[in-house]
């Protein structure tokens, strides 16, 4: 909706802006995680556009113990020189795409993205609907969905490594808060179960259909 005022100005029409919706059946929080493991970061997408580069900068910066997975595309060579150089070449796994992305999910205790661009970003909302406390940033459409600081974490600036750390350290010093911001992204992204997200499109063509027949001769 921002996005389309700034490019073409004021809309002789209302605007009605429905995001993408999630299955909150398939994307659901895990039953429970081994004890005593160290906490798993995810990240998710394309690695350059996402900003992979700013998580492994940012993981390097933590200051409690934590690893990064990050599944999905791009140059694998790049970024494992790029952990290593930092000292955290043993704590990042770099994998491919999943089919089952809703059990990767459901492995993992945070979920990190720092995208640099990101019209919504269905990963954000994936990640909220399987309990995931989300530290994103600004720049995703789907930080919209987020209440910072109660069901997750926006950092202004993609490209703040230290910023990004500094709220990852947060969510790993008490877990405590992250299973209560995880259960809050859960419970916030319920408006977007695909059952809501149809019935507001159906709403919005009955109400174009409705305008429509107003304004017929």
């Amino acid at each position: 909706g921002r996005e389309i005022a700034a490019h073409y100005g004021p809309l002789a029409v209302p605007l009605s802006v429905i995001p993408n919706g999630v299955d909150l059946e398939a994307f659901a929080p895990a039953s429970g995680r081994e004890p005593g493991r160290r906490p798993t970061l995810l990240f998710v997408g394309a690695y350059e556009r996402k900003g992979l580069d700013v998580a492994i900068r940012a993981l390097a910066r933590l200051r409690h113990d934590a690893q990064l997975r990050a599944v999905g595309e791009g140059a694998r060579g790049r970024f494992a020189r790029l952990a290593a150089q930092l000292g955290v070449g043993d704590r990042v796994r770099l994998e491919p795409p999943k089919d089952d992305i809703a059990a990767v999910f459901r492995e993992a205790d945070v979920f990190v993205f720092p995208t640099r661009y990101e019209p919504f970003g269905m990963v954000i909302a994936e990640a909220m609907a399987s309990g995931l406390p989300v530290v994103t940033s600004a720049a995703a459409g789907a930080a919209d969905l987020i209440t910072d600081g109660v069901s997750g974490r926006i950092v202004t600036d993609a490209e703040d490594a230290a910023g990004f750390a500094a709220a990852l350290d947060n969510l790993l010093e008490t877990p405590e808060t992250r299973h209560a911001m995880g259960r809050a992204a859960r419970d916030a992204v319920r408006e977007i179960s695909w059952d809501r997200i149809a019935a507001r499109t159906l709403e919005v063509y009955r109400m174009a259909a409705a305008g429509g027949a107003e304004r017929a001769p």
